[in-house]
This record gives C-alpha cells, structure tokens and sequence, in this order.
C-alpha cells in the first residue's frame, strides 16, 4: 500500500490526497494519512501524540487519519476511462472463434479483441475530462494512441507532474495538453525529458500560481 502516499481519491464525496501509509501508536491495523480538500475536514496538520507522520500542504489543519476502506474511489486507468467514453458495447455480440474451410474448421484472430481496439487506434482526439483517470498506459497497450495529438485530462486525479510527464511520453503525436482542473502542484515541471508540446492547460487548477 506504499504506492498509495501521493495519490489522490474521493470518499463519500469529499476528496484529499494521501501522505502517509502505515501504523499509528496507540491504535491497531494500517492507516491513511490524508490531507483533506478543502481543508476544513481535517483536524491536525500530520501531527498526533506529539509525534509527526506527514505535513500539510493546504492547511496547518487539513490532516486527519482514516482507515482504507471499500468506500475510497482510487480513479480508474486511462485505457479503461477510454474503453468506458468510446468503445461499443461487445458483451451482446458472438465473436465466432472458428468459421468453417474447405478443409475443416480454422481458428480466426480474437475478432472481439480488434473491435475493442479499432476505435481507440483511430483516435487523434482523446478526451477523457472528469473521468477519475489516474495512470500511465502498460508496456503492451503503448501503440493504443499512437494517433493522438490532442489529450484532454482536465478534472482527474493526476497529483505529479512526473505522472503527467510518462503518459505524454507513452503517447508521442500529442502536442496539446489540457490538464486543467487537476490537483497538480508548481511548479509546472516535465524533469529533463524533451517533449513537443505546443500548449500545455492549467485552467482552474488551484495550486498553480500564474507565474508558472
């Protein structure tokens, strides 16, 4: 659960960002440090019983504890986001997995498969704004977007901007950018990697500053 610390989530509605995963003294079992958004959930700034497990960023008294339960909303990744806004529903159809030949029955490719895939390979626009995308692509689904040149992610859960940097990478063609709307922090950085983006958006996106 190490991976959690940094990621975003919702929770019956309300939604922060998690610092701190592991023990509390004084209690049993594994809990979430999280700093809430906006701040007036929380109750403490990462400190209880005079010991320190995170920092705030949002508020001295944005902090709190919660356990990991069933209720947290992780986000979803980016290719089954664009399965759910763009591909036809498969499940009512029968794929044929043999078709009959002059010499008997011969197997054909998984027909389902290239369906699913044929419109998303098409895509040069790909909008996935308030989908709860959090993620990069795996190493065998690379070649999904390769027509891409417009990404719209604005109002997910990315919070890094190294996230932002391996899905831009993993889609080459893109050349706009909308992350608006995303809890990402400044500054607005992409590490050394040189990428061919003509416009990156930020709109709306609380902590960046417009000097970034």
């Amino acid at each position: 659960m190490d991976d959690l610390v940094g990621r975003w989530f919702t929770i019956d509605g309300d939604c922060g960002i998690v610092r701190y995963v592991g023990p509390v003294s004084g209690t049993h079992g594994t809990w979430l440090g999280i700093e809430w958004a906006p701040p007036k959930h929380g109750k403490h700034n990462g400190t209880k019983s005079k010991r320190s497990y995170f920092s705030c960023s949002f508020s001295p008294t944005s902090g709190a504890f919660i356990r990991p339960v069933s209720r947290i909303i992780w986000g979803q990744s980016l290719l089954s986001a664009a399965h759910s806004r763009y591909s036809t529903d498969l499940s009512s159809i029968d794929f044929p997995q043999t078709i009959d030949g002059s010499r008997g029955q011969v197997s054909v490719p998984r027909l389902d498969i290239i369906a699913k895939f044929q419109t998303l390979e098409q895509l040069e626009i790909l909008g996935l704004d308030t989908q709860c995308v959090f993620g990069t692509l795996k190493e065998d689904d690379l070649g999904v977007f390769a027509r891409v040149h417009t990404l719209l992610l604005a109002n997910n859960f990315f919070t890094k901007w190294t996230w932002v940097e391996e899905v831009v990478c993993q889609m080459p063609k893109v050349r706009v950018l909308d992350m608006s709307a995303n809890p990402l922090y400044s500054p607005l950085s992409f590490g050394n990697k040189e990428l061919e983006l003509h416009e990156i958006r930020v709109d709306n996106s609380p902590h960046i500053s417009w000097s970034d």
